[in-house]
This record gives C-alpha cells, sequence and structure tokens, in this order.
C-alpha cells in the first residue's frame, strides 16, 4: 500500500508515482483534474522497475463499446442511436457498459440523428430516413422525407421534427411516418447552428444573432417569440428544468431562464472554459460542454447565477459528440461509445468555491475615471493603476501605486488624484507626471472610505459604515475634515449638486441632505424600496439609482423632500455602477455584465442592449464610442458602443497574449506574457493568483529572477526590471543583444541568453554583456554556482567546470532522436530529456563529469522539466504535468 498525497498544481492535470527506476509508463486514455487531498493507491502484485499513474479523482472513460465510423449519438430512455459512416447501431445504455443491440445499414452512412416517440430520424444529405425501433435489434424503415438541400440540423419532439435544409426551417408532421407531411417552410435570413423541440417552442441557436425562440402553437404559421443576444456567437444549445444553456464560444457557457420563452432572461455565466462549442445538459444540476480545444468539462449547474466547473477532461482521442444516459454520461469517440464516470471528487484547480471569481483573479479594479485620454483605477487589491487610453483596444499601464489601505474609489482633479483607501481614509496623490505617481497626504476618516466626489474646495466621501464626510481640500497637501455624518445603512456611493448630496445607503436607500451648511448637514429626504442602494447619478430633476437587489430606479427630485419613482427596470444581475452619456444610461450589473438604457423618456428607460463581461463589472466610465468596464476579478475591458444595440469587446488591457514563462519569488509569481508584457501576481494563495501590477514591454519571452530584480528576454534584448517593490515593478534599464533570445537561464550571479549558436552571458550585478559564438546549436542552456552544461541540437551535453565557456569539460552524447531538448540540473544531478529517449538521470561528479544514474521512460513527448527538491515535474505537449518522486 502507498499513501500518497497530492499537492496543488495550476493546473493538476496528472500525477504521476515512480515506484522504481527504468521501466516503461503505461498511459491512461485520458487525463484528469480533480479536487483530493489524499487518495489511497492499491497495487497487487507490484514489482520492482514498474511505475504507476496516480489519477486523484476526476471524470475518466471506460466500458469502450467499439463502433466504426461514428458521427454523432441520440438517446431515448434506454436506447442509444449512434450514427455511422455506413448505416446506424442501437446500443442499450442501462447497463454498467454499453451493449449493442442491433444495426441497420445504409452507403454514404448518416450525419444526424434523433430519437422521439420509439423512432429514429437520420439525415444523409437532404434525406431524412425514419426508423422503427419498436424491435431495437432490428431497426426497419418507416418512412422518408426528401428535403431541397442538405440536412444541417435537426430536432424532434413527439410527432413534430425541425429540419435546417439550406437556409431554410422546415417543419414536419411525423404523425404517419410513411407519409410525413410538410407543415411550414420558413426561409430564415440568418445563419443557425443547432435547434431544439421543447413543450411547443423550437429553440434556435443563431450565431451572432443569439438564442431566438419560435412559438408552434399553430405549427401551419409558426411565430418569431423571444431573443436573447449573447455576448458571444451561439455555436449550440439544450433545455432542461426550465433552463436554456447556450454555448456562447469565446463567452463560455450562458445560462438563461425560459419559463417565459418569448423573454429569455440571463441567469449566470461562466467564462472560463475556453471556446465553447457543445453543451449538454445533465441530470441533478450539472452539464458537460466541450471547447474548441477538445476538453470535455463538467459543471455545477445546480445555482445558475453562479455555475462552477467540478471537473475536466482532456480525451486522448477527439470527441464526436455526448448525450446524457440514464445511468452516466455517453461520450461519443472515434474508437467508439464510452461511458463517463465522474464519482470520484477531483483535486481542487481554482479558487471555485472560494469566493466570487474563477482561477486567475486579474486584480479588484472597481471604479475609474477618464480625463485626456488617462484612466486612473481603483483596485481593491493592489492600489491605484493609471492606463493610457491613445489605442483603446490595447490599453497601456504607465504606473501602479500600492496604497496603505485598499482602494475602492478614485477621483482626479489637475494634478491631484484623491483615493478612498478603505479603513486608512482619504489618500492624496500627486499625479503631474502619470509615470511616477507620488503620495503627498492623507487624512484618516470614519468608517471604509468608498467613493469620492468633488464640488468646488470639498470632497465628499461615502465611506460605508461611517456615514459620509465633508472634507475642505483647498491645500490639497493638507485635508482638513470639516464634518462627518453616519447614516443608518453604508453609504456606498454620494452624488452632490446644488447643495444637496444624495447617498446610496444600502438598504436605508437614498438618503438626500441639504449641505449648503457643510458642518451641519441635515436630512431632508429619502426614497426606499426595500433593498440595497449602492449607486447614485443625478441629472437634473432625475436621480437615477441603482439597487443590488432590484435594478435601476428611476426618481423625479423635482422636490427633493419628496423623491417618487417614475420608473423601474429590473436587471439579471446586481446593479452597482451608472454612467450616462447623452440619452444613454450605462448599468454596470455584476456578473451580468454591461446593460446599455436608453433613457429619452425617464419614465419609460428601454433596455437596447447588453455585453456580459468576463468577470463582474462594478464600475463603468464611457469616452467617445467606448466604453471602459472595471470589471473586478476580470481586468480592465474595453467596450465599442458605437452601435448601442450591438455592444461589442474592443479590447482589454492583459488578454492578449498567452504565458510564456512564469518565476516565482516569495509570494509573488511573475510572469512573461509576450505582447502583454512583464506581469506580477501574489501567489499567497496558489489556487488564486491575484494580479499586482505589470510592466508594458514589446514581448516578453521569458523571464528570470535574481536579487530584486527581474531579467525578461525581449526579441533583441534583455529588459531589467526592479521588483524589490513587486506592486510598483519598474523598468530600469534595456540591454541590446545582438542576436534573437529563445532561452533564458539564470546560474550564479549571471543570466544566460541563448539562440542559435550565440550564447550572451549578462553579469547580473555590472549589467555587461560577453557574446559567445559556439560551434554547434543549442538546444537548452542550464547553469548552477560551479557549472555552466549545454545541449546541442544532435544530443551532445557540454560541460564547462566554473561556468568558464573558455574551458570546455567532458561532453557526453544522449540517446534519442536529434532535434530540440531539456536539460536541468541540482548541485548533484542531471536531467536531460530528448524524444525517444525519455528523460536521462546522470550524476555529477568532480570535474564536471557525467555518469548515468537512471532513467525514464516517456511515451508524450515533454515541453519542459523543472526540478524542486527530490521531485521532478514534466510537462507533456497534451497538456498533462507529470510527478516523479
Amino acid at each position: 500500500m502507498t499513501l500518497l498525497r497530492p499537492r496543488p498544481l495550476l493546473p493538476a492535470l496528472l500525477l504521476a508515482a515512480t515506484l522504481a527506476d527504468a521501466a516503461p509508463v503505461v498511459e491512461p486514455d485520458t487525463v484528469t483534474v480533480g479536487r483530493a487531498t489524499e487518495v489511497r493507491l492499491h497495487l497487487d502484485g507490484a514489482e520492482a522497475g514498474q511505475q504507476a499513474y496516480f489519477r486523484p479523482g476526476g471524470p475518466y472513460l471506460r466500458d469502450v463499446l467499439p463502433l466504426t465510423g461514428a458521427r454523432a449519438i441520440a438517446v431515448a430512455d434506454k436506447l442509444a442511436v449512434v450514427a455511422l459512416a455506413q448505416g446506424l447501431a442501437v446500443v442499450r445504455v442501462d447497463a454498467p457498459a454499453p451493449r449493442l443491440l442491433g444495426t441497420f445499414a445504409r452507403r454514404g452512412g448518416y450525419e444526424h440523428v434523433q430519437v422521439t416517440g420509439g423512432r429514429a430520424l437520420l439525415s444523409a444529405g437532404a434525406r431524412l430516413d425514419i426508423l422503427d425501433l419498436k424491435d431495437p435489434a432490428h431497426p426497419r424503415p418507416a418512412g422518408h422525407y426528401e428535403a431541397r438541400a442538405p440536412i444541417a440540423a435537426l430536432a424532434a419532439e413527439g410527432n413534430m421534427a425541425a429540419l435546417l435544409s439550406g437556409g431554410e426551417l422546415l417543419l414536419l408532421d411525423l404523425g404517419q411516418p410513411s407519409q410525413s407531411r410538410r407543415l411550414a417552410r420558413l426561409a430564415l435570413s440568418f445563419p443557425v447552428t443547432a435547434l431544439r423541440l421543447h413543450k411547443g417552442t423550437l429553440y434556435l441557436a443563431a450565431g451572432e444573432q443569439g438564442l431566438l425562440t419560435m412559438n408552434l402553437g399553430d405549427p401551419t404559421r409558426p411565430r418569431m417569440g423571444g431573443h436573447y443576444p449573447a455576448s458571444g456567437v451561439v455555436h449550440d444549445l439544450d433545455i432542461r428544468d426550465g433552463l436554456a444553456l447556450l454555448a456562447s464560444g469565446e463567452q463560455g457557457l450562458t445560462l438563461l431562464d425560459i419559463a417565459d420563452p418569448a423573454h429569455p432572461r440571463w441567469l449566470g455565466s461562466h467564462q472560463q472554459l475556453g471556446d465553447v462549442r457543445q453543451v449538454r445538459a445533465l441530470p441533478h444540476g450539472q452539464a458537460l460542454v466541450t471547447n474548441a480545444r477538445g476538453d470535455l468539462l463538467l459543471l455545477d449547474i445546480s445555482k445558475p447565477a453562479m455555475p462552477s466547473m467540478l471537473s475536466a477532461l482532456a480525451p486522448r482521442r477527439p470527441l464526436l459528440g455526448f448525450a446524457p444516459g440514464p445511468a452516466r454520461p455517453l461520450v461519443l469517440q472515434e474508437n467508439g461509445l464510452a461511458t463517463l464516470h465522474k464519482e470520484a471528487l477531483p483535486p481542487q484547480i481554482g479558487n471555485e468555491g472560494l469566493d466570487f471569481g474563477q482561477g486567475v483573479n486579474y486584480g479588484g479594479q472597481r471604479r475609474l475615471v477618464i480625463r485626456d485620454g488617462i484612466a486612473y483605477v481603483a483596485d481593491w487589491f493592489s492600489g491605484i493603476h493609471i492606463y493610457d487610453l491613445k489605442t483603446p483596444r490595447r490599453p497601456r499601464l504607465l504606473a501602479s501605486l500600492h496604497t496603505p489601505g485598499s482602494p475602492k474609489g478614485i477621483v482626479v482633479r489637475g494634478d491631484i488624484a484623491y483615493v478612498a483607501d478603505d479603513d486608512h481614509g482619504l489618500q492624496v496623490v500627486n499625479i503631474g507626471d502619470p509615470r511616477n505617481p507620488r503620495l503627498i497626504a492623507n487624512l484618516a476618516t470614519p468608517g471604509l472610505a468608498y467613493t469620492p466626489v468633488l464640488e468646488g474646495d470639498r470632497l465628499y466621501l461615502a465611506s460605508h459604515r461611517g456615514g459620509f464626510q465633508i472634507v475642505d481640500i483647498g491645500n490639497p497637501g493638507e485635508p482638513r475634515l470639516i464634518s462627518s455624518l453616519d447614516t443608518p445603512g453604508k453609504a456606498w456611493s454620494i452624488q452632490v449638486r446644488d447643495g444637496l448630496a444624495y447617498v446610496a445607503d444600502d438598504e436605508a436607500g437614498l438618503l438626500i441632505y441639504q449641505v449648503t451648511g457643510p458642518a451641519t448637514p441635515r436630512l431632508i429626504g429619502r426614497f426606499s424600496p426595500g433593498t440595497a442602494a449602492e449607486d447614485v447619478l443625478v441629472r437634473g430633476a432625475i436621480a437615477y439609482v441603482a439597487f443590488f437587489d432590484d435594478g435601476l430606479y428611476v426618481l423625479d427630485i423635482t422636490d427633493p423632500r419628496q423623491p417618487r419613482s417614475i420608473a423601474h427596470l429590473a436587471t439579471p444581475g446586481n446593479a452597482r455602477g451608472l454612467e450616462r452619456q447623452g440619452e444613454l444610461l450605462y448599468v454596470a450589473d455584476w456578473l451580468a455584465g454591461i446593460h446599455i438604457v436608453d433613457v429619452t423618456d425617464p419614465r419609460q428607460p428601454r433596455l437596447v442592449g447588453s455585453y456580459d463581461t468576463e468577470g463582474a463589472a462594478w464600475g463603468v466610465r464611457v469616452a467617445g464610442r467606448h466604453a471602459y468596464v472595471a470589471d473586478w476579478w476580470g481586468g480592465l475591458f474595453v467596450l465599442d458602443v458605437d452601435q448601442p444595440a450591438r455592444p461589442r469587446l474592443a479590447g482589454s488591457y492583459l488578454h492578449h497574449d498567452r504565458v510564456a514563462q512564469i518565476a516565482t519569488r516569495g509570494k509573488y509569481a511573475y510572469v512573461a506574457k509576450g505582447s502583454d508584457g512583464l506581469q506580477v501576481f501574489d501567489i499567497n494563495n496558489p489556487l488564486n493568483p491575484t494580479w499586482v501590477t505589470g510592466v508594458d514591454l514589446p514581448a516578453a519571452n521569458a523571464v528570470v529572477l535574481r536579487r530584486g530584480r527581474a531579467y525578461v528576454a525581449m526579441p533583441r534584448g534583455i529588459a531589467v526590471v526592479d521588483i524589490g517593490n513587486p506592486f510598483q515593478a519598474r523598468l530600469v534599464k534595456t540591454l541590446p543583444l545582438a542576436h534573437p533570445v529563445a532561452l533564458l537561464r539564470r546560474g550564479g550571479d549571471a543570466i544566460y541568453a541563448a539562440a542559435g549558436r550565440d550564447l550572451s552571458r549578462i553579469d547580473g550585478s555590472a549589467l555587461t554583456i560577453s557574446r559567445h559564438t559556439l560551434p554547434y546549436a543549442i538546444t537548452d542552456v542550464w547553469a548552477v554556482a560551479d557549472a555552466l552544461f549545454i545541449l546541442d541540437e544532435a544530443g551532445v551535453i557540454h560541460s564547462y567546470p566554473g561556468a568558464d565557456l573558455r574551458r570546455p569539460g567532458p561532453s557526453l552524447r544522449l540517446a534519442g532522436r536529434a532535434g530540440p531538448g531539456l536539460l536541468r540540473a541540482t548541485d548533484r544531478f542531471l536531467y536531460a530529456y530528448r524524444e525517444g529517449g525519455g528523460i536521462q538521470i546522470l550524476r555529477r561528479s568532480g570535474g564536471g563529469r557525467l555518469e548515468a544514474a537512471g532513467r525514464i521512460a516517456t511515451a508524450t513527448p515533454l515541453r519542459d522539466l523543472q526540478v524542486k527538491g527530490d521531485s521532478l515535474y514534466a510537462v507533456t505537449t497534451d497538456r498533462r504535468i507529470l510527478l516523479y518522486t
């Protein structure tokens, strides 16, 4: 018996436990992720030389029923019907393993399949075949229908079928299969990718049009019903228990309430699933989705407002289809039909269930102001950030400033920014040089400083549980408290107009104070519908109030002593922030993203467009044709709102390129992220890395750390970044190189940059560079305190004792194929990988000599190796992480 305790990995795709040395590894068919802290592994008859893969819970495929040429699957009751390249197969699926019952042969086979009323509907080109399944061992033809063009999608319910054929929607009566009758034909002016029939309503996945519903009360005269303009491209959909599940492409999974099909209502979404292409609802509040990468993801949708990922599976073979089964979900692959076992609890792979947010957290960006093409953002977690918006699709971070507290709001005038810094009160920042903001003063205030606004030489500060304060800022360097007034609720936000302060005071509602005598504010009016007011915006005689639980209220404040509601607009999420430009009001609606509301007639506000952002929209500001969204853990997003009915993503900070390399020191991770530059994350909780700041660089391709500095590889140079204060990382110097940089390694006090035959050594203290051209092409470099090792493309390890490139030591040729390889070294061992030769373990001896100490065979090519203590981590090209101990 072996007791193994897996450590958190990001992502923890696969753990492999080495029981003995030098034996081939038998790889499983699937990769798993999951949530567990302890697993007991029994290895009966284990012998020396054996290795075992350790899967710590999570879904896996088994009981494969071989089927040749599988294309599509549909399930009804205990039967699955599989469309094949040469016909169909009928499979019994209520037993522990799928069992073939019967087949039906057809040259050319079928593309789509549906099962309804004891019949299978299968399409082949423009032909729809109807097969009787009363005797599933011997399916027999019952009728057919010929369309005018190939059938692209198919749905069925009872005696009705819907076909998508050549840009037309056909509705068929199947009551008499031998004489199928067309009920209606409709020409479609938009593309449709999937259909679902449910309780007399037809649901259409209409690409960029979103979700459309059609009322089939009279199937001879179908009527268009509801419309949901999804943020992404809807590729697929499914229906279950009053929910519509949309595969929304890069916008992930979207969940809608369809209790009234004519008015689909947004409930929730999950945007950390990749480019979602297919979705199927499962019993007991779960769902399966696949993305463009081929991953099969299991989600908990029992709380539609907060769907969460339970686990993921990356099959070795492409997925062709999947469906809920009577016992377990069924997955169709090119090798046949398998059952998905998901009983084991997987190891936790993110921060889901811990707090709002999924996986990597891009900060706590809550409120922002824009002036002269620059955005000033209050970040709950890390301070303030200053962005250059000259190119809206690529905001550029100019600087960050870590404040003593936790910034909740910010306002700017002249060269001064005033920051509401939570329990540290008001911070005054000089922003005359936006690349070098400086704290110049602070004022302790009661409560938790949340939202500052300016009116003349006074600053009004909503301070949550501390009410609100009025501050004299005639001298910004010496702010002076004039008065402080506690409020009955929690003051989230404040607006001041014509001697009146309007306070969004949580469950106390909107409070209106006379502040012409700033030393003695006086309550004169209030409005409360019984829910929590969070933001307020005043224009003339109208106040717009965001109520967290109850959407938008429009109030007539002609008489501020008696504000009265003239309109109410429920929003699908939680209303938290407001902005108005012209006749349009922008509502930051937390998990439901941004809504654009036409308030030309304040008595009849009309929702005209929405965009579901990746994170949780808390603040929004509009400049020109763009809306800038403080999206909490999603970061800073830019929406093009030139067409308010169709807002679209225009850009963002930090979402343009992939991670190239990560280096860690203490509780911070420094991430080389291509065109996104160098980014810094707080990893105090490794399951929830939280963005801190960044340094804009032309391209960050690799990073190593040395004594308070990060050295970042760019195409032809090294950027030296001061990380002494991780919250305010700054570029110190750029070192130009005469050759490209493909590899960056650290050894002792030196940094090595290599590409081709060129190797440059950077002295980490003097920042001087010495360049060497070697007689071989470099595949990898690794340095330790007393030696330098170089692996060439022929598989030869060259050693340089003392890291002196002028005095080569012994060399050693490795087994394996010519080409790329990996090299890692410790004080005692060197680990070298070449495809075909596996991981070769070499013992280091005096004079730079290397002696064979073992070998680990690898069936899948590797892309990275890391050594920590007695553990060796290997990353495979198919996104697995292997752990050898």
